[in-house]
Order: C-alpha cells, then structure tokens, then sequence
C-alpha cells in the first residue's frame, strides 16, 4: 500500500523529514508519486540542510542542492574528524566521495583535533 496516496500529505512530509539524505534518494526512485511528493516539498529537503548552508547559500540554489552539499559536508567531516585524513600521504588516497568547503568554525575544529593527535 502507498502511504503517500493515503495518508495526509502534512503524515508524508513527517515520515519523509526523518530519513536521512541517502534514504530519501532510495525513496526517489521508488516510484512516481513518491518522486513527485518527495521532489516538489521543499520542506523535507530543508530538514536535511545545516543552518550554515541554509544562511550561506539560501537564494543561490535549490533546497534539494543544498541538502545535497550539507549531506557531503557532514561525510567530509565526518572522515576527518575520524583520522582517516590524518594519513593521507597522496592524491590516490583522498576520499572518493565529493567535499565541501567548511566554515571557519569548522576549521577550528577540525584543526583542534588533527592538533592534539
């Protein structure tokens, strides 16, 4: 049974809004109607959206973009606060998905870690 066909659209956008980045692009390709709903409410994108990139880049791209970009800015963190770039001595080993820039406080932080290693 398709929820979104009968549940409220307001239940949809709810149950939508707590997947992550990865599963929401599953559900994208799940069918038409889940595509549709999930692709023109802006609201679900937006929940996957860090507040800097909301404030940065809020009128230059679309909110599925800027999840997007929040989504592999979070994973570029997330690799460098494990280590993993602590040990990269070459090109080839530089992670394969893509980066993002960070903030200064980012930075910061990341900086303070790589520091007391």
């Amino acid at each position: 049974m398709d929820f979104v066909n009968h549940l409220p659209a307001e239940i949809s956008v709810m149950i939508f809004s707590l997947t992550n980045y990865e599963d929401l692009c599953k559900a994208l390709q799940t069918c038409t109607t889940w595509h549709d709903f999930i692709n023109y409410t802006d609201y679900i994108w937006q929940q996957l959206c860090d507040d800097s990139t909301l404030d940065n880049l809020q009128h230059e791209l679309p909110l599925k973009q800027l999840a997007k970009r929040s989504y592999y800015k979070k994973l570029t963190l997330e690799f460098w606060l494990s280590g993993k770039m602590s040990q990269v001595r070459t090109f080839e080993q530089l992670p394969t998905f893509p980066t993002r820039p960070f903030d200064a406080d980012t930075w910061g932080r990341i900086l303070e870690i790589e520091l007391a290693r």
